[in-house]
């Protein structure tokens, strides 16, 4: 049953409304290990007199907990924000950190490593026409901080209908462009609510990229995967992608930087998110389970769920350019966790680039983060029962950077126990 709540939380004509699902018996028919509760829904935001915009939202809670009553103020709640720009966070839902995923066959399984084993989880589409986002309104938003204020809009309707899970702990978690995202939302969040966050983690971070572009080039010919031509060939559209920022010419800079991160033409199947695997499935799976359901989840019969939307990745070629580096360093300054964990095999986003701009942060304790040696973290591997390595990590106060061995730019993906590890060293630090 569809649940329409309406409440009135803004002056002139506009009016906030969530149509929220309960979507557990659904999922319960497809995979009977279901065993904590489901929904989906939408929010609409911003002014609704002018046009219908609705964010699309997927919630898991915590497993055996079947009902939002049953929430305590101490639980810990993800809120997870995809990247692209202009990707669905479904992506990660289904085939990275989220409790069900869907195989070639249209079946459901459990993951086994779900992150709701360890926190209540909530995906959030977003901007508009990312995944099953979407809007009336002509034109495309094209920046970080207007996505942001609709998110926040979002979570207000949302916590103020559902208060227990207003007062649980928030964390808000994403990666590749989520490291642009999150860092501005989570600005705004500290600033100009009264939410309940607690720290941030962002994976395969693009977050300064003047830093960030000539690294994964350099890194591409260490691991022996380009040879000296290319890597010439692929400096030089590292270097004019710079320049095009100077010149203010946005387009030109995705058009360049795509040339030096898109590689796969030149040297044959490997997988640019992961070098280690070779001709991959991108596990798309989930798409024609949402397109072939789309009743069930509400989207509307003219709209095709896809994966990544295009259009906004080129709407945001300005937003890709500026370092939100003093987002993060506001947040560290007032106390929030930041932590940053990346895949070693990662050559999209490389690991060398982000090292250099958290070693970049004006924080007032970095002095003290950049002499911290590096430690070791392990986990169990449940197919052998034995304790391996997983990566390193590096803390100091509220700032941690952590390694993931052998993981590309899903980190979850590639390793999911030690992700499901990792997460948990989050909780504890």
């Amino acid at each position: 049953m569809l649940l329409f709540i309406i409440f009135a939380a803004f002056i002139d004509a506009s009016k906030c409304v969530i149509y929220s699902k309960d979507q557990t018996n659904f999922f319960k028919s497809l995979l009977p290990s279901v065993n904590y509760y489901i929904e989906t829904g939408y929010v609409s935001v911003g002014d609704l007199a002018i046009s219908e915009n609705r964010l699309f939202y997927s919630l898991h809670l915590k497993e055996t907990i079947m009902k939002k009553s049953d929430i305590k103020p101490d639980d810990e709640f993800i809120l997870w924000i995809y990247g692209g720009p202009g990707c669905s966070s479904q992506d990660s839902n289904f085939n990275e950190n989220g409790p069900i995923r869907v195989d070639d066959d249209q079946k459901l399984h459990a993951r086994e490593t779900s992150w709701n084993k360890q926190a209540h989880l909530m995906y959030i589409d977003q901007p508009f026409f990312a995944g099953m986002s979407y809007s009336t309104k002509e034109g495309l938003i094209n920046n970080s901080w207007d996505a942001a204020d609709y998110v926040i809009e979002l979570l207000t309707q949302y916590f103020e209908q559902n208060k227990e899970l207003s007062k649980a702990r928030l964390h808000i978690w994403g990666e590749s462009y989520g490291g642009h995202y999150i860092p501005v939302l989570a600005e705004k969040i500290k600033k100009e609510t009264n939410f309940n966050l607690i720290g941030i983690g962002i994976g395969g971070a693009w977050s300064h990229p003047r830093v960030q572009v000539i690294p994964t080039v350099q890194q591409l010919i260490n691991y022996g995967v380009i040879d000296q031509y290319r890597y010439d060939l692929m400096m030089k559209s590292g270097i004019e992608s710079l320049e095009a920022i100077d010149d203010q010419d946005y387009e030109k800079f995705l058009i360049e930087s795509d040339e030096e991160i898109f590689f796969n033409d030149v040297i044959g199947p490997n997988f640019r998110y992961n070098i280690q695997i070779y001709n991959y499935d991108d596990g798309d799976q989930y798409e024609d389970f949402i397109n072939d359901h789309k009743k069930q989840f509400d989207l509307p019969a003219n709209i095709t769920f896809e994966g990544c939307n295009q259009d906004i990745y080129m709407a945001f070629a300005e937003d890709q350019t500026i370092s939100v580096l003093p987002s993060i360093d506001y947040l560290l300054s007032q106390e929030i966790k930041v932590f940053v964990y990346h895949g070693q095999l990662d050559t999209v986003v490389s690991h060398t680039g982000v090292e250099y701009w958290v070693n970049l942060l004006k924080w007032k304790e970095l002095p003290i983060w950049k002499k911290q040696k590096k430690s070791i973290w392990k986990f169990i591997n449940p197919k052998t029962k034995m304790e391996e390595t997983a990566g390193t990590i590096k803390s100091h106060k509220h700032l941690h950077f952590c390694m993931v061995y052998n993981a590309g730019h899903m980190t979850p993906t590639d390793q999911p126990e030690a992700s499901f590890q990792m997460l948990k060293n989050y909780f504890e630090i």
